[in-house]
């Protein structure tokens, strides 16, 4: 019975360890959303400004925004999980919205 409750603890334990992981992992990813972006329309200025700057650049700020947006919802994924991890975990994973 000990050893039930103990592993009960360390499974809601690791799952609200988890979940804090995963609430920084997006806000990190929504950095790196709004940085890709700036990157994004700093190169389509200097695209327009000054026809001589090259495609390779507007190329670059466009994948970097695909990026970004794959590492947020990446991130968004892992978010959920963890809080559907930790529902599990507590018994509450009927209440969970």
């Amino acid at each position: 019975m000990r050893s039930v409750l103990n592993q009960v603890k360390m499974e809601v334990h690791d799952a609200i360890a988890s979940l804090a992981a995963s609430k920084e992992q997006v806000e990190i990813a929504r950095i790196g959303m709004q940085a890709a972006t700036k990157e994004l329309q700093l190169a389509k200025e200097r695209y327009a400004v000054i026809t001589a700057a090259s495609h390779f650049e507007l190329t670059n700020g466009l994948s970097a925004v695909a990026r970004a947006r794959e590492n947020l919802v990446n991130a968004l994924f892992q978010l959920n999980a963890a809080r559907v991890n930790l529902a599990r975990s507590t018994g509450s994973l009927n209440t969970l919205n």
